[in-house]
């Protein structure tokens, strides 16, 4: 039997993915704004024990802001779990239903199908019908609850309060051999080693003489997470898309058609070389 009730109203918790979208454009602007007005120059140099391979390493200036954009992709994050912690607290509250503890209300996201019942005793004002929805769409559904949708939210959201910012740095981009400039003459090289950035493979000399040069590049951000990383730029929208196709199922029963769909960004291993930058 399903529940028959109909309830319209304007959803706190849908302003608050919106808001989330918002953040999540203005961040991916800015990040391309920076990259446009600021020349960063990459000391490189080859790898004394491997010709085919060169050292990158971080230029003292521009100092990128990643700690700015972390944040500013934290916040994003934020609203789109608080979106559905809102949109949990509204249900309690229809037909003039009241929880028994409304500070206690949250929109579980639950990993083994055993806790289902625990981690949603606090939900017990919301209409059957939609905590059944809330059920289907639990990371214990698909075949890796740790690499699901809201798995991933919820632990960058976490990271983001507890540890005031989510992982994310910043990757070399654009490394193309023709961006490579010669080593300035007169400029000391002895400083230039001190952060070590990212090894690529390239056949060919560095600069004129296989000495010393300066990468002209991009600094794109990518996001970590227990133990693998993907690009800020691709992952955003898919977050939001997802967060999006969830909420809308919930409040209507029924799955949004898919309408210029973002794929899953390319999650690869956290090579170790980063670990430090991850975890710093």
């Amino acid at each position: 039997m399903v529940e028959d009730f109909r309830v319209e109203y304007e959803s706190s918790g849908f302003v608050k993915l919106l808001r989330a979208a918002e953040h999540f454009h203005s961040l991916e602007a800015e990040v391309d704004y920076w990259n446009s007005n600021n020349r960063l120059l990459a000391p490189t140099r080859q790898n004394v024990s491997d010709p085919s391979e060169l050292e990158i390493f971080i230029p003292d200036t521009p100092k990128i802001p990643t700690l700015r954009w972390s944040n500013r992709f934290g916040d994003g994050v934020h609203n789109l779990r608080s979106s559905l912690d809102v949109l949990a607290y509204e249900m309690c509250h229809l037909d003039g239903k009241t929880p028994e503890n409304p500070k206690g209300v949250y929109f579980p996201i639950v990993e083994q199908e055993a806790k289902w019942l625990e981690r949603t005793r606090h939900l017990g004002s919301i209409p059957q019908t939609l905590l059944d929805r809330i059920k289907q769409v639990q990371p214990w559904h698909v075949a890796d609850p740790k690499r699901h949708v809201l798995t991933l939210i919820n632990g960058l959201d976490n990271l983001n309060k507890h540890r005031s910012t989510a992982d994310l740095f910043t990757l070399p981009a654009g490394l193309s051999p023709e961006k490579l400039r010669a080593w300035p003459e007169g400029k000391a090289a002895e400083d230039a080693w001190a952060t070590p950035w990212m090894n690529v493979k390239y056949m060919g000399p560095v600069g004129s003489a296989a000495e010393p040069a300066l990468w002209d590049i991009d600094a794109w951000p990518v996001v970590h997470f227990e133990g693998r990383m993907a690009l800020l730029g691709h992952l955003q929208p898919w977050l939001y898309q997802e967060t999006m196709r969830i909420f809308k199922y919930i409040t209507s029963g029924e799955w949004p058609l898919p309408n210029n769909t973002v794929s899953e960004p390319s999650w690869i291993e956290l090579p170790s070389s980063f670990e430090g930058q991850a975890n710093g």
